[in-house]
């Protein structure tokens, strides 16, 4: 990918010990990407169309892109909004919301 710098890429992608887990697991999904029907990105055309043409140009399964997601999460109008949709693993507290 014409002009693209190591601290462009994803972290996992600066380890180079083979013994890494992450590593590890980057090379085994890299050997495997030829028996996929897609890949799938988060990303959108407009935004990385250069380095989506040059993955496109390398990898035999389709790209497709689904993004941005983000713009998914704000749009949604919740019933109750304290039941929105959100990042976080953790449970909601809501304590702090009730002043009376």
């Amino acid at each position: 990918m014409k002009g693209i710098h190591l601290q462009e890429l994803p972290t996992v992608l600066h380890i180079t010990n083979p013994d890494n887990i992450c590593f590890k697991l980057t090379v085994e999904t890299m050997d495997r990407v030829d028996k996929a029907s897609a890949v799938v990105l988060l990303t959108f055309d407009a935004l990385e169309q250069e380095i989506l043409d040059a993955l496109s140009s390398m990898l035999i399964p389709p790209i497709c892109t689904i993004g941005p997601i983000e713009l998914l999460l704000v749009n949604q109008i919740p019933e109750d909004p304290l039941k929105s949709v959100g990042y976080s693993l953790w449970k909601e507290e809501t304590e702090c919301l009730q002043y009376g």
